[in-house]
């Protein structure tokens, strides 16, 4: 299977469970999937205030640590290769 292709059930993982969960407060849903498809970033966040600047900050924490752990297995890719 392709990652296109696994990316595409996620996905749709995804849409069912914001469909099941749909009688509650929906605070926003997050799928990321990077080209290798390896440190897949998903989140689903149910919370009544519908908090934007909550939502945009849970991203972003995401994504720094999702950058923090690929430059920390790259630093360790090079010291096996040097």
């Amino acid at each position: 299977m392709t990652v296109a292709e696994d990316a595409a059930k996620l996905f749709r993982a995804m849409a069912d469970r914001i469909e099941r969960n749909s009688s509650e407060a929906f605070g926003g849903a997050m799928l990321a999937v990077p080209p290798n498809g390896e440190g897949i970033v998903e989140m689903l966040i149910f919370d009544s205030t519908e908090n934007l600047g909550q939502f945009w900050g849970l991203v972003q924490s995401r994504a720094q640590l999702a950058i923090r752990d690929q430059d920390e297995q790259s630093r360790r890719m090079r010291g096996f290769a040097g």
